[in-house]
């Protein structure tokens, strides 16, 4: 079957044509790809992509939900163009299929693998953005992603900090927090306890409570606000909601 027979069936699973195929196809091709048989990789696209997919989920959220916080929508978008998330719509539309890849990276499961899956997501949507503009690339996104944000929403509502970095972390990192006893003091039946939390091997936050339970929720709660001061600085703020 041909590239050009696969990009058709690839265009009839997302509900768009190209007007340009060349754009279709630019999408789709790996650097391993090029490095075989020359041409032009879609990580620019992948670049331009991400931009434009923040931008319209933010568009979406700040539309939608005109009574959250700042710090609610931030959440949301988090998790919603994470690159789990991104993978996952990727695969359901079986982007991996179609994507051009070199010999070693198809033969090592690259049409599955996640972070191959998100790029090419990404680089698929700043295609049609280039294709057609942006009123279709946002209908194309928010087809694929309304479900999420309708999710995610769904799931945040009445989450405390240690829930909200949990979630956090697991969407951009794939894994969970890990929280650790610091220090124990005071008599037997008034106890304080110091807990860190830490992810990638770093401690992102420590707190203090009567209960290890209650620590571990004041750790949360300042690893969380440590994020936001570092994501304030990328237009990502995911201000505490207190």
């Amino acid at each position: 079957m041909t590239n050009k027979t696969l990009s058709h069936k690839l265009e009839e699973k997302i509900n768009y044509s190209f007007r340009n195929p060349k754009l279709l196809n630019h999408a789709l091709t790996h650097k391993s790809f090029v490095h075989e048989s020359g041409g032009t990789d879609n990580e620019k696209l992948e670049f331009f992509g991400d931009s434009i997919i923040a931008m319209i989920v933010n568009e979406y959220l700040y539309q939608q939900f005109p009574d959250y916080s700042e710090g609610k929508l931030s959440t949301i978008k988090a998790v919603v163009v994470s690159k789990p998330i991104l993978a996952k719509r990727a695969a359901e539309l079986q982007v991996g299929e179609y994507l051009l890849l070199g010999k070693g990276e198809d033969a090592g499961g690259g049409r599955t693998r996640p972070s191959l899956l998100a790029n090419a997501f990404e680089a698929l949507v700043a295609a049609i953005y280039l294709d057609s503009g942006l009123p279709e690339c946002r209908q194309f996104l928010l087809n694929q992603l309304r479900a999420e944000i309708e999710t995610v929403d769904g799931k945040r509502q009445g989450r405390d900090h240690k829930c909200l970095l949990q979630e956090y972390v697991q969407s951009e990192h794939g894994f969970i927090p890990d929280y650790h006893v610091v220090s124990t003091d005071g008599p037997e039946h008034k106890k304080s306890f110091e807990v860190s939390v830490s992810f990638k091997n770093t401690v992102w936050g420590k707190g203090r409570g009567t209960s290890k339970k209650e620590a571990e929720k004041a750790a949360a709660q300042d690893a969380w606000e440590y994020i936001c001061k570092q994501q304030k600085t990328d237009t990502a703020c995911c201000h505490s909601e207190r």
